[in-house]
């Protein structure tokens, strides 16, 4: 026998031969048609149409490495469909045994008990049930601690578009989806800040609020229980504007033109009310807002029961508060507390409202502005800038007078920074280098310069970073190669990218910006030597002070610059004045080659060069002596 085969086995099996390879067996046809059943019923419906339009085109099929032609695809689906057809119908007879199983008596339909149903061998997917309104309204409460369940439908009533919001609140993101006019939707929770005054509700379609009120209108209710019309906002909630200040000031807008009661302009320049004294209620201090807003930056602080004289007052109509307008356009005061829209943050002092209880809890006390007339002196040394100072009751008619006078004629001294057009430090954030160095622009439009650099100063910063980043990678190949190939033409792309951002940045800022062409063009670089009348803010208030930048070279410390400053002046041609003096005295020192060795700048430039300590330095002093009680003893 040869040593490369086998004997055939007793049951007549195949001959085997060492360094064949064995082929498996085909399925037969019941397997292969059981198997396309089994992925038909597996797959779905997509399987089902793919496989109808095989048999359609004649295209075969391949099966466990094996063609199934049209045929047999045409079977499977047939015994599919049988086999569906099968499980979804029921025999009457299932529906329950009756007495049937009773000896001697008839069967009856229903008697017995109910037929467990067949097992459903549907195609489709099992998918989870709608959430129930509990498990909704659970959620809603998760999302905001002060909110109740509250199941409704609430209907649309205005004209207009409902903004859906994130979060219980008008100044939160928007989701970017709306209720339409008069459309029907569901709630099941309801919250009500104290914050702003509004009513908000949450949505079961979406994970959202939306507001009862209109959001540029608080006093209008657009949405309302479907069926019946009514509110439904909590009982108590303020459905009418109520405003002391309104009542004795003067409207007008955020910038400053007069309106009616209704927030329509008026027609010419109307005459403001006579201006009237508040003072900020007990408790916290409340801040001076740059604009009428409860989202504005705060520009100052009244402490409790500080007071200040309004001439004027905005209402807006979508926070529903009143902000007074401090006498002089030195800021603004609201009304109503942030905290609580229903509490009065000032109250009037020395007169009374129409249906009003207000009854002053302690007397007025006389106080001075400060910043407004021309000792500065009585300044209190605050860690924050305060408006107001505190007077005594001690305080004689002579000098309230005074105050008064004072507070109502202010100094012309000069302008304020934000009105003349200044080059500052940070400006050269908010200039593309394609025009060019920063120009002296004005506190508007460098506000709008800011805006557009938000964007794209970003983008330049984060691409210079890089490009830096991979410049100093490519300076340390000692060689060419690959990989220093592959880094430059990275730094290159990195180039062209930000050139491209630039440009864009320059575009957006010339479509979006009027009057760039008309601003001055910036001044070239100073010299080494030359001065400049600099503004300084100093404690709220505009300064201008002659500065002169110098050039110094010491054979112990090498290059240094030094800095000359003049007094601070409140004009700017006094300043131009110190300007040439300092010059002159800083050329003639200059020209005698005399070097300020007592300047800090020269001094600390000594002590980095020489790595140690000053020879009279209190260490050197304290060592020395030490020393000396040493070898003493």
């Amino acid at each position: 026998m040869d040593a490369t085969t086998t004997p055939p086995s007793s049951t007549g099996g195949k001959r085997f031969v060492v360094g064949e390879t064995a082929t498996p067996p085909k399925p037969s046809r019941d397997t292969i048609l059981a198997l396309i059943v089994k992925l038909i019923q597996a797959k779905g419906p997509a399987m089902e149409q793919q496989i109808k339009e095989r048999v359609k085109t004649g295209q075969k099929f391949n099966v466990k490495g094996c063609e199934v032609d049209s045929g047999l695809l045409s079977e499977a689906l047939k015994q599919v469909h049988k086999k569906a057809a099968a499980t979804t119908s029921t025999p009457s007879a299932a529906l329950g045994q009756g007495n049937s199983g009773v000896p001697g008596r008839p069967a009856t339909a229903g008697t017995g008990a109910t037929a467990p149903p067949a097992t459903m061998n549907t195609t489709s997917r099992w998918t989870a049930s709608a959430p129930s309104a509990a498990a909704l309204a659970q959620k809603a409460l998760q999302e905001c601690e002060t909110a109740e369940p509250f199941v409704r439908k609430v209907r649309n009533i205005s004209q207009d578009k409902v903004a859906i919001f994130t979060k219980p609140n008008i100044f939160s993101h928007a989701i970017g989806e709306h209720i339409g006019p008069g459309e029907v939707v569901d709630v099941i929770a309801r919250c009500s800040r104290v914050q702003d005054g509004r009513t908000y509700l949450r949505l079961r379609r979406s994970e959202g609020w939306v507001s009862t009120r209109a959001h540029q209108d608080i006093w209008k209710m657009i949405l309302v229980e479907a069926e019946s019309r009514s509110p439904v906002e909590p009982i108590g909630s303020s459905t009418t504007f109520q405003s002391r200040a309104a009542q004795v000031l003067s409207r007008i807008d955020a910038s400053g033109s007069g309106v009616d009661t209704d927030g329509r302009p008026l027609q010419g320049v109307p005459a403001l009310n006579q201006p009237r004294t508040f003072r900020v209620a007990g408790g916290r201090g409340q801040s001076i807002l740059s604009h009428p807003s409860v989202s504005a930056s705060t520009c100052g602080t009244l402490q409790a029961w500080d007071e200040f004289q309004a001439d004027a007052v905005c209402v807006v109509h979508m926070e529903g508060r009143a902000y007074l307008r401090i006498q002089g356009n030195r800021g603004w005061m609201c009304e109503r507390t942030r905290s609580d829209i229903s509490r009065y943050a000032v109250e009037p002092v020395g007169f009374s409202v129409p249906h009003d209880d207000h009854r002053p809890t302690r007397p007025a006390v006389p106080r001075k502005m400060i910043g407004l007339s021309g000792d500065h002196s009585a300044r209190p040394h605050h860690t924050k800038t305060s408006v107001i100072e505190r007077t005594t009751l001690e305080q004689d008619g002579e000098s309230i007078k005074a105050a008064v006078a004072a507070a109502a004629k202010p100094s012309p001294r000069c302008t304020p920074l934000k009105d003349e057009c200044v080059v500052l430090r940070s400006d050269k954030e908010l200039w593309p280098k394609q025009l060019g160095e920063p120009r002296p622009i004005k506190h508007e439009m460098r506000v709008a310069l800011r805006r557009a650099s938000r964007v794209y100063f970003r983008k330049v910063k984060e691409c210079e970073d890089d490009l830096k980043e991979v410049e100093e990678r490519v300076a340390s190949f000692a060689r060419a190669c690959d990989g220093k190939k592959i880094l430059q033409g990275h730094a290159d792309a990195l180039r062209k990218e930000i050139t491209k951002i630039e440009e864009e940045w320059k575009a957006a800022i010339e479509k979006d910006i009027a009057g760039l062409d008309a601003l001055p063009l910036a001044k070239k670089s100073r010299k080494s030597g030359s001065g400049i009348v600099a503004p300084v803010q100093v404690l709220g208030e505009a300064w201008h002070c002659a500065m002169i930048r110098t050039e110094q070279i010491s054979n112990d410390s090498g290059k240094t610059f030094v800095q000359h400053f003049g007094p601070l002046r409140a004009e700017a041609a006094v300043a131009s004045e110190d300007l040439k003096a300092l010059s002159e005295a800083v050329s003639k020192r200059a020209a005698s080659g005399i070097i300020d060795e007592d300047s800090p700048t020269m001094k600390k430039s000594k002590r980095a060069a020489s790595g140690s300590v000053d020879e009279e330095s209190p260490t050197l002093k304290k060592q020395r002596t030490a020393a000396v009680a040493m070898d003493a003893d």
